[in-house]
C-alpha cells in the first residue's frame, strides 16, 4: 500500500474545508428555503456538476444489476434522506450543533462494520473516532454542547442522518469496482430525483419569496460540498 503524500493531505483538507462549512450554508439556505427545496435544489446543482465531470473524463456508468441497486440505495440513505434530514434539524438548532451531531458518523460505520462485514472493530479504530469526534467538539466549541437535549426531534433528525451515511458507506462498498465519476452522477440523478417532487408539489417553491442569500446558498451547497466533493472522494 503506497503512503499517502501531501497531495493527499491537501485534498483530505480540502475536502474537510468544504463538508464542514455546508452547516453554516445549510443554516442561511434554510432561513430562505423550505429544508425540501434546498435539500432538492442542492442535489440538482451537484448532479449537473457531476455530469460535467463524468462527460469530460469521458466515464462509463455503473454495470451491474447490483451496482445499480447499489447506486440506488446510496442516493437514497447518503443523499436524499440525510440531505432533507440535516436541513430540517438546522432549522432550529445551531450549525456547531448539527456539526458535532454529525461527527458520530465515523462511529457508527465502524460499529456497523464490525456487524455486519468482515472488518473487526480494534481498539485503535474504536479509539481514533472518538479522538476525531473530540476534535470536532473541541474546533467548533464545547459551550454548543449546551444546546444538546433541547429541541429534541430536531437533534434526532441529524443523527438519523448520521446512521443514514454510516449504512450508505458501506452499501458503498459494492461500487469499488465500478467507475467512479460515472457512478457518482448516477447516484447524485436518483437523489434529486427522489426529492424533487416533493420539493415541487408539496412546497411549491415558486410561492417562496426569492432571496440571494439563501439562493447563493444553495448552489454553493451543490457545487462544493456536494458535487466536487463527490468527485473527489
Amino acid at each position: 500500500m503506497t503512503r499517502p503524500g501531501i497531495r493527499e493531505f491537501a485534498l483530505l483538507f480540502l475536502l474537510a474545508l468544504m463538508w464542514g462549512s455546508s452547516f453554516t450554508f445549510i443554516k442561511i439556505g434554510v432561513h430562505a428555503y423550505s429544508p425540501l427545496v434546498v435539500a432538492a435544489g442542492r442535489l440538482a446543482v451537484a448532479a449537473l456538476v457531476l455530469w460535467a465531470f463524468a462527460s469530460i473524463r469521458k466515464s462509463d456508468l455503473p454495470k451491474g444489476r447490483r451496482a445499480w441497486w447499489s447506486t440506488f440505495f446510496v442516493a437514497l440513505l447518503g443523499n436524499s434522506v440525510p440531505f432533507f434530514l440535516i436541513s430540517y434539524g438546522e432549522t432550529e438548532i445551531d450549525a456547531g450543533l448539527a456539526a458535532i451531531l454529525m461527527s458520530v458518523v465515523p462511529l457508527t460505520t465502524v460499529a456497523l462494520a464490525h456487524f455486519v462485514t468482515n472488518d473487526e472493530l480494534s481498539t485503535g479504530k474504536a479509539l481514533g473516532v472518538v479522538l476525531g469526534t473530540i476534535g470536532v467538539i473541541v474546533l467548533v466549541g464545547p459551550e454548543t454542547l449546551t444546546g444538546l437535549g433541547g429541541q429534541l426531534v430536531f437533534q434526532l433528525a441529524v443523527l438519523i442522518a448520521a446512521v443514514c451515511y454510516a449504512i450508505s458507506s458501506l452499501v458503498a462498498r459494492n461500487l469499488r469496482d465500478q467507475p467512479r465519476v460515472g457512478s457518482a452522477a448516477v447516484i447524485l440523478t436518483f437523489a434529486a430525483v427522489m426529492l424533487a417532487p416533493f420539493a415541487l408539489f408539496v412546497d411549491q417553491p415558486w410561492n417562496m419569496g426569492w432571496d440571494a442569500d439563501g439562493a447563493l446558498s444553495i448552489l454553493y451547497l451543490g457545487i462544493f460540498p456536494t458535487g466536487i466533493a463527490m468527485f473527489l472522494i
